[in-house]
């Protein structure tokens, strides 16, 4: 993994694992991401979604503004196959309390990319550098119960489970749970696997 510093200044966020690159979006991204963002499936237990063309434009214009030194720890990077160069998913770190350290995780998946161990790979190179660069405290991730696929990557990963929150999420229309899954880097191993890149 490394830091860089593009034109304009601004922190610009790139790591590597054997079969992913973890870059920022990029406009040229848009139809990628909007294959699945539009999917019913991929939004199914989340808040967002499925996403118009406009509004995969503007979370694109978000996600592309968004860097370490503006937000605070706040962005988002697109899942990209090396091998290919395609964009299958993206992936997002978020500093909710920052006196504490703590980060909420997150991730996105083409389903066509599903049971392949990409969004596993992606979440653990995302908080090894959380710890390791950030020195976070805790990670943490919001799972709805009938998540299952998310619960099983999370648990993969290393992440416990904390807590039951009832109905505290509302989507599209209806209240839901969340189950909380927290991780520390004493939870996590860490051998190298990061790559590192300047741009």
């Amino acid at each position: 993994m490394r830091v860089g510093r593009p034109r304009g200044g601004g922190a610009v966020i790139e790591l590597e694992t054997s079969r992913l690159l973890l870059r920022p979006f990029e406009e040229s991204d848009f139809e990628a991401v909007h294959r699945y963002a539009r999917d019913p499936q991929v939004s199914r237990f989340v808040s967002w979604g499925p996403n118009s063309e406009d509004e995969t434009r503007a979370f694109l214009a978000r996600a592309r503004g968004s860097n370490l030194e503006t937000n605070g720890g706040d962005f988002e990077l697109a899942l990209v196959v090396r091998e290919s160069r395609r964009v299958i998913g993206g992936c997002g770190l978020h500093a909710r309390r920052s006196e504490l350290r703590e980060f909420e995780i997150g991730w996105t998946l083409n389903p066509e990319f599903w049971r392949r161990g990409f969004g596993s790979e992606a979440a653990r190179a995302l908080a090894r550098f959380a710890f390791r660069d950030l020195n976070a405290h805790r990670l943490y991730a919001l799972i709805g119960p009938e998540n299952t696929a998310s619960v099983r990557l999370a648990e993969k990963v290393g992440f416990r489970r904390e807590g039951h929150q009832r109905l505290d999420r509302l989507v599209r229309g209806q209240w839901r749970d969340s189950l909380v899954f927290g991780l520390l880097a004493s939870d996590l191993e860490l051998p190298v696997e990061t790559g590192t890149s300047t741009r």
